[in-house]
């Protein structure tokens, strides 16, 4: 999951998680809208979500589209498009490195 709006990333992996058949999750998070699809696949994994976004006093219901590349042990890739109706916000390019 993209950065939360509490700040830390992939806020989701601390939250209520559930593991599927055929490499499917379902998560939730207190700034998430509803459950969070994701899939797995190889050194990759896929969350599609609808993330509450606090701005300027008010909050917006935008789309993510996050995808997680486990490059190897020690460092994660993630790349995150974020949408409102179907229009392009936003990309959001982390990478996590694990000593």
């Amino acid at each position: 999951m993209a950065c939360s709006t509490n700040g830390s990333p992939t806020a989701m992996a601390r939250s209520n998680l559930k593991k599927l058949p055929n490499g499917r999750y379902t998560g939730t998070a207190a700034d998430v809208v509803g459950t969070a699809q994701g899939q797995s696949a190889g050194n990759a994994f896929q969350w599609s979500y609808t993330l509450n976004l606090p701005v300027d006093g008010k909050t917006y219901e935008v789309q993510f589209d996050d995808w997680m590349y486990l490059m190897d042990e020690h460092v994660m890739l993630n790349k995150a498009v974020m949408s409102k109706f179907g229009v392009r916000l936003g990309d959001v390019t982390l990478s996590f490195y694990k000593p």
